[in-house]
């Protein structure tokens, strides 16, 4: 492999050296999740159940994105240059897996404000 048209695997290392600290960082929110449901009522509102979901998410999207990305540019290194930017479309789309979970936990935030006005059991 020459070295001057070999694949350099910029996405990989900008993923993992975002994605690990939000790894270790999400830890200890997505195992305190559980207590959004203390609420009486709070296991029936639908937008504890989003909030959770996108919590318990973050760190398990943040694993598969820093694996994924460094497989992904194993696999498309050596790409043909016609092959090259679904190698590039690939990897970016990898990259960003994490931020799905971070949408969804915003939307559900904002979702609980806007219906129940920040109450988790969405009792006035």
């Amino acid at each position: 492999m020459n070295t001057s048209t070999a694949l350099r695997p910029v996405a990989a290392l900008t993923a993992t050296a975002v994605w690990v600290p939000a790894l270790a960082i999400s830890i200890l929110p997505m195992f305190m999740s559980v207590m959004m449901f203390d609420a009486p009522g709070s296991d029936e509102n639908p937008w504890t159940w989003v909030i959770v979901g996108g919590t318990v998410s973050l760190p398990v999207l943040c694993g598969i994105s820093i694996v994924s990305s460094w497989l992904a540019w194993y696999f498309t290194r050596d790409a043909l240059p016609e092959r090259l930017r679904f190698g590039k479309t690939l990897r970016l789309i990898i990259g960003l897996l994490p931020v799905l979970s971070l949408v969804v936990i915003t939307f559900g935030v904002a979702m609980l404000q806007l219906r129940c006005h920040g109450s988790f059991s969405c009792q006035p």
